[in-house]
């Protein structure tokens, strides 16, 4: 019997190592060459030449690591793909080198659009100052009966900026019939310098589910910082986290609207520990402006948040079965988080609109100090 189970742990431990293949690392370099062979590219200096021909060399679990310099290369649909989070494909930056990728022309630095899935991008600059439209975009959606549906997407450590006016920063599209599976991530990245001065365009729109939105500083943005909305199907847009964000100094723009945060479409949508502070629009903005801004479907919340300095109200809530608490509304408009428009069920509490005894606001400095009313 003894020998029947050690027969049978044999014959599994050989089936799992055969499962297993190990991943590889391969390398890029502004004096590196793109006839070098995958097999022979290493950190010392046979690299290949440019990001695109390094991406050919992977396969699930496989890293690609690209030393300084800037890329005039732009990437559609070509990407490959990991196959779990444990065995995805990572794109990223040599430790302590810096990679500006800037195409020539184009609509945009990076699309996925196919069944692209498990990536990390992690560490760029990707610059978008000579492309048409947006620095990313990711399309969940049906085209002539074809399913594109990319997912676990991840974006961390980037810089997202310069797209011009009729772009967002990053757009993650959730078109239909088919529920995007979603899973996206942008973690603490920089979004900065785009839209032109047309508040419809923003910093991270996103229309698709299970997405985490965490540590990411966005600024000089014309349109919202961070948008969860959906104009194509309204129910995709649910269960997305928004939390340690840092939205401020948005761009004087032509709908007159400040908007730090949009929680909206798909419900249960979570905002919480995020800081919105210097919306602008030369006065009083107008209507829909809000440092947090709920409306439409049901369930959202937003919690421990900082608003503070906007020409806008606090927190706006025109969905339903909503929860505003535990915010700091200091110096904005209007500090009262407040119910409108036709939702019903909306939970308002706790929140802080007496001086919070900010550290420096004047620097920008929101710790609160001891006996602030955000204590208590």
């Amino acid at each position: 019997m003894k020998k029947i189970v050690l027969w049978l742990w044999m014959v599994l431990w050989m089936v799992g190592s055969c499962s297993l293949v190990e991943a590889a690392t391969y390398y890029v370099s502004t004096t590196g060459l793109d006839a070098h062979a995958c097999s022979t590219t290493d950190s010392a200096g046979t690299n290949k030449l440019t990001i695109t021909a390094g991406l050919a060399c992977l396969s699930a679990g496989d890293t690609l690591r690209v030393h300084s310099g800037t890329y005039v290369e732009r990437f559609v649909d070509n990407i490959p793909s990991g196959t779990s989070d444990v065995a995805r494909i990572t794109i990223q930056e040599y430790p302590g080198d810096t990679v500006i990728i800037r195409p020539g022309a184009g609509n945009r630095v990076m699309e996925f659009s196919g069944t692209q899935k498990y990536i990390t991008i992690d560490g760029f600059e990707l610059d978008a100052v000579n492309c048409s439209f947006d620095v990313v975009k990711i399309f969940s959606g049906t085209i002539s009966a074809v399913v594109h549906d990319p997912h676990h997407i991840r974006f961390i450590n980037c810089i997202l900026e310069n797209w011009p006016g009729g772009g967002q920063g990053l757009i993650w599209v959730g078109q239909g019939p088919s529920t995007p599976t979603g899973y996206g991530e942008v973690i603490n990245c920089i979004v900065r310098n785009g839209g032109g001065n047309n508040g419809l365009y923003n910093g991270i729109y996103w229309q698709v589910p299970n997405g985490l939105i965490e540590g990411n500083e966005i600024y000089d943005v014309a349109g919202a910082g961070i948008q969860i909305y959906n104009g194509y199907v309204a129910s995709f847009a649910n269960t997305n986290v928004i939390r340690k964000n840092k939205v401020y100094a948005s761009r004087i723009n032509t709908q007159n609207k400040g908007q730090g945060i949009i929680l909206s479409s798909g419900n249960n949508n979570l905002a919480y520990n995020n800081l919105v502070y210097g919306m602008n629009c030369s006065g009083v903005c107008a209507g829909g402006s809000a440092g947090i801004l709920i409306y439409s479907a049901s369930g959202h919340k937003a919690y421990n948040n900082t608003i503070v300095g906007n020409d806008t109200v606090c927190i706006e809530i025109d969905a339903s079965n909503s929860q505003a608490k535990n915010n700091i509304c200091w110096g904005n408009t209007n500090n009262v988080p407040f119910t409108g428009g036709s939702g019903t069920n909306n939970t308002i509490s706790s929140n802080t609109s007496s001086d919070p005894k900010f550290v420096n606001q004047a620097a920008a400095d929101f710790r609160v100090q001891n006996g602030s009313p955000a204590k208590g």
